[in-house]
């Protein structure tokens, strides 16, 4: 190293030394002088629901979220696409909205498909392969509906349905599409669910008076 780099390397360090030594230790606080014991006191009291099981044992530290079944009750839950909202929908021959159910993301739309049909008349019953399940069949059945349902891959024995009439069923992907375009919508600006389904029908109003 140069001698003249060296020189200032050499004087700045001694000034960062002259600092360190200049700087007096922290005082201990509270009345047993444990910071984080402190810390998490302030904490409780202002309500953010810190819980601290050991001395610096930070692992067992948590913050208090919300209870999952209050999510659920709002119609929010974590999927594979993240936190999101699912609506379950019915529509009849035209597109036009029939009834609406409101879940968390992660719900499985078959479970859903029995609540939703209920009290409903119709001739056929178009769904995609997640409804094919034997009890949304017998229901179908029970009140005069022929379902036409795609078989699963892993199901045995095979389940004939009306192909050329099952291309019908695009008439429930354009009525979400129609409820895309409406960004409070899709995009969940709504924290309750009483907002978001009222907001819901009135977008469904829209589509039967266009």
């Amino acid at each position: 190293m140069d001698g003249a780099i060296g020189r200032t390397v050499a004087a700045f360090a001694q000034r960062i030394w002259g600092m360190e030594r200049g700087i007096s230790a922290f005082f201990r606080l509270g009345k047993k002088g444990n910071l984080v014991q402190n810390a998490v006191l302030f904490c409780a009291r202002c309500g953010h629901g810190i819980h601290h099981g050991g001395q610096h044992n930070f692992a067992s530290a948590r913050l208090c979220h919300p209870q999952k079944d209050q999510q659920e009750q709002e119609g929010l839950g974590r999927s594979c696409g993240g936190f999101s909202t699912k609506i379950h929908a019915v529509c009849d021959a035209l597109g036009n909205p029939l009834d609406f159910i409101i879940t968390a993301g992660q719900r499985h739309d078959a479970p859903l498909a029995v609540p939703l049909m209920r009290g409903m008349h119709a001739q056929n019953l178009l769904a995609d392969k997640g409804y094919d399940s034997d009890d949304i069949r017998d229901f179908a059945r029970q009140n005069g509906m022929v379902p036409h349902i795609p078989p699963r891959n892993n199901r045995l024995e095979d389940r004939p349905y009306d192909k050329h009439l099952y291309k019908e069923r695009h008439k429930v992907e354009c009525l979400f599409g129609f409820l895309k375009h409406y960004r409070r919508l899709f995009a969940r600006f709504d924290k309750t669910k009483l907002n978001f389904t009222a907001f819901l029908h009135f977008i469904a109003a829209l589509q039967w008076i266009k």
